[in-house]
């Protein structure tokens, strides 16, 4: 397409930080896919997916084919685009809401930590299973979006950007302004107290651990059975329910500030990437009221009254977790001789039946 394009002056390949997940600290530069580009382009042509299967058994080491066709395709443009005036922007994998432009928050889609986040603060994700000194690697969407049209205009003006190796650009905050994804996290969940959305199920309580065990067992407390009891209460009263990180990643972003030195004020401040700047504390508000009131459709301000109500969550919550522990109690208590005789079935057998021959 780039070649058939007459007088092409700029052309920017949008990619991803992850098409090569597994480098821990990813650099700005190419790296050699397991397949060959071209190869994998002719058995898709002319192999079926049975065949293919066998061909390609497996996309390991890449997550998914969204990564691994990511990584082939800037393998391809190291080879085939060294006379086009090419480079490419990867942004991290978690693009959230806007900072500034069109809106402070503005988010349209349900991408990267949104889901996640967004349930925490409804209450309804409590528990996680991840590392909490991993970094999470968000970019506000306007941010990537101000270093594309930034980038096209670097290759434009710049006679030299064809026949070299195309030039990448990291958008990503990991090596420049990190944020861990335990304050990421806990910080968006504390503001479904802050600001609670209006439909808030459960006392908003985001819970990270390690252990696969304890975060199963968990979620069996206070994910799953407060959701059977809600369904439970939804279909008597003739309504259906609704259904509803571990790897430390760096990656390097040094480009990004060699572009930026090379523009004027003006086109800097209009055209704004510079994540150094990002107030991670007031920057999770803006995300969170974003994702209120874009994928929310929530524009109710009574937050008072909702605070209330989220207060009263908190006690339904404790009751609810005293309940449990005192019926499992007493439980155990009523059955110990049956748990006894379940454990010891061999000796009472043989006590039976020593009484029986005397």
């Amino acid at each position: 397409m780039a070649r058939k394009t007459k007088k092409l002056d700029a052309y920017v390949h949008v990619s991803t930080c992850y098409a090569n997940w597994f480098i821990y600290n990813m650099e700005e530069i190419f790296y050699e896919p397991k397949y060959d580009p071209n190869e994998v382009l002719e058995m898709c042509r002319t192999l079926n997916n049975e065949e293919l299967r066998k061909k390609i058994p497996t996309l390991s080491p890449h997550l998914n084919t969204y990564t691994f066709t990511k990584s082939l395709s800037e393998y391809l443009i190291s080879k085939e685009g060294l006379d086009l005036p090419i480079a490419i922007v990867r942004p991290s994998i978690a693009v959230t809401s806007s900072l500034k432009e069109p809106f402070p928050g503005w988010i349209d889609n349900w991408g990267g930590t949104t889901p996640h986040v967004y349930m925490a603060a409804k209450g309804l994700v409590r528990n996680l299973q991840m590392r909490k000194d991993v970094i999470c690697d968000a970019i506000p969407a306007d941010f990537v979006i101000n270093m594309i049209l930034a980038t096209g205009w670097k290759i434009g003006t710049d006679k030299n950007s064809k026949n070299s190796l195309p030039i990448i650009y990291n958008c990503s905050t990991s090596s420049i302004n990190p944020i861990l994804f335990k304050d990421f996290y806990l910080g968006c969940t504390e503001n479904g107290k802050k600001y609670p959305h209006s439909d808030v199920l459960w006392y908003p309580k985001l819970i990270m651990r390690n252990s696969v065990l304890s975060e199963n067992l968990s979620v069996l407390i206070y994910q799953k059975i407060p959701s059977y009891i809600g369904d439970f209460v939804l279909r008597i009263s003739g309504k259906k329910p609704r259904f509803v990180l571990n790897t430390q990643l760096v990656f390097q972003s040094k480009n990004p500030t060699k572009l930026a030195n090379s523009m004027n004020h003006k086109d800097l401040k209009e055209f704004d990437f510079n994540v150094k700047k990002i107030d991670w504390k007031k920057y999770i508000d803006i995300y969170h009221l974003g994702m209120r009131k874009y994928l929310g459709k929530d524009n109710s301000e009574n937050f008072d009254e909702l605070r209330r109500k989220v207060e009263r969550l908190k006690y339904a919550r404790y009751l609810m977790t005293g309940s449990l522990l005192i019926g499992s109690f007493f439980f155990l208590h009523s059955n110990q001789n049956s748990i006894e005789n379940a454990k010891y079935p061999n000796m009472i057998k043989k006590e039976i039946e020593q009484k029986h021959f005397l």
